[in-house]
């Protein structure tokens, strides 16, 4: 098929499917799903997901039934052992923390095989309640998760970048401490970390840009009242 190597322009003609009828609507989603698919990339799995709402969409504007989708944004939650009233601020948080804990911030962890499926979900449940609460926040993420931590490379930054990176994850995880407890001192722990990364990710490059965007809006969140989310039941 023309153009099949650039997934993002065929998902863009999905959305005008009408020029399709429902069976080649079928093969070109089918084949999609071979680009896209975050345990065939290695991508974070953003295109995977809007290859699948434009795939819903257009299936509706065909008339045709809408696919079923094993997709339930709470069950991430849930796990958590999160059981008060939830709010899309304090779902993206508990997201996080699974996303963290899950060691999604590893390279190796999130290019596992085996954990393809529970990493996907996690991912996919962060941007669920991103768009929700902050489609900013989205955009981030997923710069980050495509961005970041690539794996190694042999150069004089790696050391930087190393240490920008313990900064951020460490940041993150007090970040996080501070929106279960309310405690001013995770807080302040939180912010000198975060701006610290930022400081060692202040390049202008596309790949350090992705952390740097990440604390500059963590650092932003610390400015709001926490959620008090209560993990440990405390």
């Amino acid at each position: 098929m023309a153009g099949s190597g650039d997934p993002r322009g065929l998902v863009d003609k999905i959305l005008s499917s009408r020029a399709f009828s429902e069976r080649e609507l079928d093969r070109i989603f089918k084949l999609l799903c071979k680009h896209t698919h975050p345990a065939l990339t290695g991508k974070d799995g953003s295109e995977f997901i809007r290859l699948g709402e434009a795939y819903k969409l257009a299936k509706r504007r065909l008339g045709g039934p809408a696919p079923q989708v094993d997709f339930d944004p709470r069950r991430i939650i849930d796990e958590s052992g999160f059981a008060g009233e939830l709010t899309p601020r304090g779902a993206l948080f508990l997201s996080l923390y699974r996303w963290l804990a899950s060691g999604l911030h590893s390279h190796r962890i999130r290019t596992s095989a085996v954990l393809k499926e529970r990493n996907t979900l996690i991912i996919r449940t962060s941007l669920y309640w991103a768009e929700r609460y902050d489609p900013l926040f989205a955009d981030i993420f997923i710069s980050f998760n495509r961005n970041l931590f690539t794996g190694m490379r042999a150069s004089e930054e790696l050391k930087v970048d190393r240490q920008a990176k313990r900064l951020l994850v460490s940041g993150l995880a007090w970040f996080l401490r501070f929106q279960d407890t309310g405690r001013p001192a995770a807080a302040q722990l939180a912010r000198d970390r975060l701006a610290y990364a930022r400081l060692l990710l202040g390049s202008e490059r596309s790949r350090r840009a992705a952390g740097r965007d990440l604390c500059v809006w963590l650092l932003g969140e610390l400015e709001n009242p926490p959620e008090v989310l209560l993990l440990d039941g405390r």
